[in-house]
């Protein structure tokens, strides 16, 4: 796949961004345990978890099985969009 079918949907991958981490963050307060949430050392995260559940259900919805062209990707978009 080349970036620019990523570039021409920009604007709907990010409503389909915002609207994942909504939900992500909710389901993520009412379902996940206490002991994984309060585990050692997670104040020292670079990415929070409902971060990375967003970016994972983005790949899936995407239907990217590959996480290095994913990352790849991402990269190319932050980049491109997000840089200036």
């Amino acid at each position: 796949m080349s970036h620019l079918q990523y570039t021409a949907k920009s604007y709907h991958l990010q409503w389909n961004i915002k609207q994942l981490s909504k939900i992500c963050h909710q389901l993520y307060r009412n379902y996940c345990p206490e002991s994984f949430k309060h585990r050692r050392n997670v104040n020292l995260s670079k990415v929070s978890d409902q971060s990375l559940l967003v970016l994972l259900l983005l790949q899936v919805e995407l239907g990217i099985k590959s996480q290095r062209h994913f990352y790849r990707i991402c990269q190319f978009w932050l980049y491109n969009f997000c840089s200036g």
